[in-house]
């Protein structure tokens, strides 16, 4: 009587456990196929979403935009129209994200110098933008949950906002613009104070940081 019963039960785990190695696989493979897109080389915008994976931007070698990035299929491509590049992560957590370690993974953009507009948006990851030189370009980066690193970049402006997380900017530009909810913020600007004003002006550098429930420092490098 009890190996009767036994064997429904063996079966029904076997079961069980082959439609979640089925489901492991397909997860799987949505979340980790690399991918590599390739703009035109008439791209002047370039808009960034991400759901839970770190952003690094850095200058490409060529007037094109490239973006390393992990989907599966052309729902998760960048698409470009009009001189714009855009991207949107389909990327969400699941209940394997621990096995897959997804989070190791990062979306790349590389982008030239002519571009006009760079903006950044990241749910739940870091984003750090770095050795960008292009004194027309204005960046925006907006973060929900993850530190945002600004280094070594010249551009005309910088918009930075934050919610839950720090900033870190060493910069060459007209003017910064920052704000966070709940993290720091340090920043360092070329030239000496005199040099800027608190407020707009469009005539003379200028920025404006602040922090509701964190330090917010501002220091200058020649």
């Amino acid at each position: 009587m009890k190996s009767k019963v036994i064997v429904p039960v063996i079966s029904i785990i076997i079961i069980v456990l082959v439609l979640l190695g089925a489901a492991f696989l397909l997860i799987h493979k949505s979340v980790s196929s690399k991918q590599e897109f390739v703009s035109s080389p008439y791209t002047i915008e370039v808009y960034i979403t991400e759901v839970n994976r770190d952003v690094i931007v850095e200058p490409s070698n060529d007037d094109k935009v490239h973006i390393t990035y992990y989907g599966n299929g052309k729902s998760d491509a960048p698409r470009e129209e009009l001189g714009q590049v855009v991207y949107k992560s389909k990327h969400k957590s699941s209940i394997f994200g621990f096995i897959f370690n997804s989070s190791s993974k990062k979306t790349i953009v590389k982008v030239p110098k002519n571009i006009l507009v760079l903006n950044v948006l990241n749910d739940n990851g870091d984003s750090t933008i770095k050795s960008i030189d292009n004194k027309d370009l204005a960046i925006t980066v907006n973060s929900e949950n993850g530190d945002v690193s600004i280094e070594d970049v010249k551009v005309y402006f910088a918009e930075i906002n934050l919610d839950n997380g720090d900033a870190s900017i060493k910069a060459d530009l007209h003017g910064l613009i920052a704000n966070s909810k709940n993290g720091d913020i340090h920043a360092k600007l070329k030239g000496e104070e005199s040099d800027y004003s608190r407020e707009f002006k469009e005539d003379k550098r200028y920025y404006n940081v602040r922090s509701e429930n964190g330090d917010a420092k501002v220091s200058f490098i020649k």
